[in-house]
């Protein structure tokens, strides 16, 4: 699944944007 690796690094890289999304 590319979507898990890539959502972690983009929450990783955006910060908590994409955690508070999820």
């Amino acid at each position: 699944m590319q979507e898990v690796w890539k959502k972690k690094l983009y929450s990783k890289k955006k910060g908590a944007k994409l955690t508070l999304h999820k």
